[in-house]
């Protein structure tokens, strides 16, 4: 194992490059892009504790996508026989890679499928996620973060000996015990109506324009409306809340 940083815009690997390494990042922020004939489609955004390239290193094949740093980012790179070695000596570790590569995947051909054009056409034209305040002023610009594809799933950083999230989650934030977040908390995923939240199956539940989802509510799903929602993910009084503006076609 060796640790790489590498510079904001600098190129990780490309698509079609071997598959001879995996990486996990430690600290920045790591954007993953697909070939789509002349362009590059936007599939995801990793940070902190989430791996990338092992898809090509278990099938050995090239990779699919491209990585490159969104900013400079720090991570470990596991050479593919070492990889592929401990996953040998202890198969019980290889589920939760497993059960992430199923979710990474299912998301993956969500956005390709959307980007491609074969899904009903978006109802929704800027999707922007804003701080309300407290934890997350730091955490996300004044602007607003643009949510460019959907599903994107919002979730807590990975702590050391944590299994890796069964959902992608492209927004990781830091939490402290007792956490409000869980690793994969809440998603906004498109739907005929427009956009949606759902809960992931939280452990505090989230709320929705003070509609509560989750663990023992009535509902997982809820519509956002045109304009502002207010998104509160944890308890009514957790500091992790959210300002989700909706602008339609």
């Amino acid at each position: 194992m060796t640790i790489r940083t590498y510079k904001a815009g600098e190129t990780v690997f490309r698509a079609g490059d071997p598959s001879d390494t995996v990486f996990v990042i430690r600290s920045g922020m790591a954007e993953v892009f697909a070939p789509d004939g002349g362009r590059s489609v936007w599939l995801a955004s990793l940070r902190a504790g989430e791996t990338f390239g092992e898809m090509g290193v278990v099938q050995g094949r090239p990779h699919d996508a491209s990585v490159r740093a969104a900013e400079e980012l720090t991570v470990e790179a596991i050479d593919r026989a070492t990889f592929l070695a401990e996953l040998d000596r202890a198969p019980g570790a290889a589920m939760p890679l497993v059960r992430a590569l199923i979710a990474r995947l299912r998301d993956t051909d969500r956005r390709v499928t959307h980007e491609a054009g074969i899904a009903a056409p978006l109802k929704w034209r800027v999707l922007r996620i804003f701080s309300y305040g407290g934890r997350l002023d730091r955490a996300l610009p004044k602007a607003g973060l643009e949510v460019r594809a959907l599903p994107f799933a919002v979730g807590r950083q990975r702590r050391h000996g944590e299994d890796v999230a069964v959902h992608q989650v492209d927004l990781m934030l830091p939490d402290e015990e007792p956490f409000q977040l869980s690793r994969a908390h809440f998603a906004i995923e498109d739907s005929p109506d427009g956009p949606m939240v759902r809960d992931l199956g939280s452990h505090n539940g989230t709320f929705v324009n003070g509609t509560g989802l989750g663990q023992g509510q009535q509902h997982m799903l809820a519509r956002l409306i045109e304009g502002p929602n207010e998104v509160v993910a944890g308890t009514l009084h957790s500091p992790f809340r959210f300002k989700i503006a909706v602008e339609t076609a």
